[in-house]
């Protein structure tokens, strides 16, 4: 039986010493949580049983307040303590001892078929283990068919039966009973409720001891070997409780105790315990507290009751918790100190883990809401970025809100006019959006608006209201009607926030709750206010994005009728020019004007036909006649072409022929000659003189890379994203051009099927570089 119960507490203590990782709320850790109660109290009851006993005068008394201990301490409906014995057949029979009950139950004891019972003639043949220490427990569903009988016509749910023995003979058994549920009894409860039977064992046997004391004292010498063969036990059931007794004589200042309080504090069993070696190993920050608890206690004649730490050789810290009540002697003066403590280390590591539990999930929680918070605001900024639309933008991030972080939501714009306009509205239930569409009714009726709006649109301040009741909706509703409506919406707490753009209110954003157990805080404002500062700029950018679009169209719509009508008139300054330089002599001055006008109207003309090249381009009306052509012969003429240029300003342009000649592509010739002119054009331009300009071309997968390298200064990396936008130039006082010749190039690209790209870096030359498809 020893062995059992030694093993059973190993088990309840490597049970206890687990860490468990899981959520507060996990069923396991409030199971971890209830078994540390339980077997905390029970082991509880069982040192004051212990110490109980041990100076016990009135045995009936005694074990009635034991029981009643044990069974508030393990939380049941029944304690009831049985003797067994077998008849001359050899029919086991079992007979109630004692019995205690929770208020509101009827005992055993009130009936004489309950009181005495043959296990057999039940259905209870495996209770025959219990002389050789089985223990039986569980929910009555849980146990054989011929035993469930039986306990469904006592009541009972769930009963845990635990051996009792006297020395190494059985005695009976101690039973526990709910009533109530099919209650699990934990490992870590049956280890305490198999302490507490040992503990009823050795006391029970005292009781014999002391019997038989006064019926013969001819026995002493023989129940004195028998008691301290039965103390070994009460040690036993202490070492199995970790619980150590003692009995302070405070007269002669004689300590005694149990083995165990020996082992606790770490003394060997040879030497003398006094109360100044005990307190020699009190942990010093914990001194005072027990010193002071004791000194009152004996002042006042009174029970103590102290938790402590123990520092045990060579430097262990275990924790004690230590029970005593003071004896007085007839005189009414302190005479002893009678108590036990147990050792609750493992039961203390527990508990740390468990608050440890609660303060990982408490952090786990602030984590999960910061990041739900997160999610939100990028969700929010995704809806918000979608669109320049800001009315669909709005309404979009009104049911985002909703269920998120509000049970319904509204999204107001104040206009140009300054006259409220509601773009946004969500609910949770559907059905009543249209109330809150209704509500609008007297704010276009120029009605006095509700505080929290006002202070929004008005003033530009954020308001929290963390609790909404009737009277506060009484107290601003405007009228009966207006109450109504307000009270079917049933708002409990409202976060409301300007959408401000510097010190200009454009709107307001509305959070509501309808969830009595919900409450907004300064959490929930600050995020409203980061979410409405957000949306201001959205609405802002909007408004700027429709305004540039208005610009723009007004710009290329007056560029194209300025290009289109620039025509007529310049074809005929050329046709004029043209003919004057013919019919004036080469090398009169009429000649010389008349070719200068000519060159100057051409260009115009080439600027003319870039803008409606442009034109053609954002209508989709770029025209392209791609034929098969020779890609080196597309290279030849474009160099060929523009080397005149490249001469005059002293920069060596040529082609670069080396390796097999790439396929022929498919192309519009003329077109992609411009392709050239503005690509070498720009090149030349910007090459310094001395310089070179290379044209190539190689074979690709499916595809004919040109490539136009120059030797000049470079592109800073931040203007190459915009090296290909219509008027982009980086010198804005360059004169040379108005921008558009790579964004022409572009646009004829991108019509053949290909791609262009630039590769450059200061100080390094630029490569512009674009791709043709391979003529099938």
């Amino acid at each position: 039986m020893n062995e059992s119960i030694e093993r059973g507490v190993g088990s309840v203590t490597a049970e206890f010493m687990v860490p468990n990782l899981a959520a507060l709320d996990d069923p396991r850790v409030l199971g971890l949580e209830a078994a540390i109660r339980r077997r905390e109290a029970i082991l509880n009851a069982v040192s004051y049983a212990a110490a109980r006993f041990l100076g016990t005068a009135n045995w009936d008394r005694d074990i009635r307040d034991v029981l009643a201990r044990l069974g508030g301490a393990a939380e049941v409906s029944r304690v009831y303590l049985f003797a067994g014995d077998r008849d001359q057949d050899g029919t086991l029979w079992m007979r109630l001892q004692h019995e205690w009950v929770a208020p509101g139950l009827e005992p055993f004891a009130d009936h004489p078929e309950r009181r005495e019972f043959a296990p057999v003639s039940r259905g209870l043949a495996r209770w025959a283990g219990l002389e050789h220490g089985d223990v039986f427990d569980g929910p009555v569903s849980s146990f054989p068919p011929s035993e469930r009988p039986y306990f469904e016509s006592l009541g009972l749910r769930s009963v845990a039966v635990v051996p009792v023995f006297v020395g190494e003979a059985w005695w009976g058994f101690l039973g526990f009973a709910h009533d109530a549920s099919d209650r699990e009894w934990a490992r870590a409860t049956i280890s305490a409720l198999r302490a507490a039977a040992a503990t009823l064992g050795a006391a029970i046997y005292r009781n014999r001891v002391e019997e038989a004391l006064r019926e013969d004292v001819r026995q002493r010498q023989l129940v004195e070997a028998e008691l301290r063969s039965r103390e070994a036990q009460l040690a036993e059931a202490q070492s199995i409780a970790h619980v150590g007794s003692f009995v302070w004589d405070i007269g002669t200042n004689e300590l005694r105790g149990s083995d165990e309080l020996y082992r606790i504090y770490g003394f060997e069993p040879s030497s003398t315990l006094t109360p100044g070696a005990i307190l020699q190993r009190v942990h010093p920050e914990d001194f005072d507290l027990v010193r002071e608890t004791i000194d009152t206690a004996v002042t006042e004649g009174r029970s103590f009751k102290v938790k402590h730490r123990i520092v045990r050789p060579p430097a262990e810290i275990r924790v004690f918790s230590v029970e005593g009540r003071v004896v007085l002697d007839e005189a009414g003066a302190p005479a002893q100190i009678i108590g036990a403590g147990q050792d609750i280390t493992e039961q203390h590591e527990a508990e740390i883990t468990a608050r440890k539990l609660i303060e990982e999930q408490t952090r786990r929680s602030a984590a999960e809401a910061e990041q739900r918070r997160a999610a939100f605001l990028a969700d929010a900024s995704r809806v918000l970025g979608a669109s320049f639309d800001y009315h669909t933008t709005l309404a979009k991030l009104a049911q985002l809100a909703v269920p998120a972080v509000a049970d319904f939501c509204t999204v107001d714009i104040l206009d140009r006019n300054g006259a409220i306009q509601r773009l946004g509205i969500a609910h949770a239930d559907p059905e009543k959006e249209q109330l809150l569409h209704r509500i609008m009714k007297w704010v276009r009726a120029g009605s006095p608006l509700v505080p929290h709006l006002h202070r929004a649109l008005v003033e530009g301040e954020p308001t929290l209201i963390p609790e909404i009741d009737q009277s506060l909706i009484a107290q601003h509703a405007l009228d009966a009607e207006h109450e109504a409506v307000i009270l079917a919406l049933a708002p409990t707490s409202v976060v409301c926030v300007p959408l401000k753009l510097a010190e200009k209110i454009i709107g307001a954003l509305v959070w509501y709750t309808t969830d009595d157990t919900r409450r907004y805080d300064q959490r929930d404002l600050e995020l409203a206010e980061e979410l409405a500062r957000r949306a201001a700029l959205a609405v802002e950018n909007a408004r700027l994005y429709h305004e540039s679009e208005q610009a723009t169209r007004s710009r290329d719509q007056m560029l194209g009728v300025v290009a289109h009508d620039l025509r007529n008139p310049l074809n005929t300054m050329l046709m004029a020019a043209e003919l004057l330089a013919e019919s004036a002599p080469p090398d009169s001055q009429t000649h010389r004007h008349a070719t200068i006008v000519q060159r100057a109207g051409e260009r115009m003309n080439r600027l003319v036909q870039d803008l409606l090249d442009v034109k053609r381009m954002e209508s989709g009306r770029l025209a392209i006649e791609p034929r098969r052509m020779s890609s080196q012969s597309l290279v030849l003429e474009a160099v060929e072409t523009l080397r005149s240029l490249a001469s005059s300003t002293s920069v060596d342009l040529v082609m670069d022929s080396a390796g097999d000649e790439p396929p022929a592509v498919l192309a519009d010739p003329h077109r992609i000659q411009q392709v050239f002119s503005n690509l070498i054009g720009n090149a030349i331009k910007f090459t310094p003189k001395g310089g070179r300009v290379i044209v190539r071309c190689r074979s690709g997968q499916n595809v004919v890379q040109f490539e136009v390298r120059d030797t000049g200064p470079g592109i800073p990396a931040e203007h190459l994203p915009h090296i290909f936008g219509q008027f982009w130039q980086a010198n804005r006082r360059d004169n040379r051009g108005i921008g558009l010749g790579l964004a022409i190039a572009k646009g004829i690209v991108e019509a053949h099927g290909g791609k262009i790209w630039v590769e450059s870096a200061p100080g390094a030359g630029s490569s512009f570089l674009f791709t043709l498809p391979v003529a099938g």
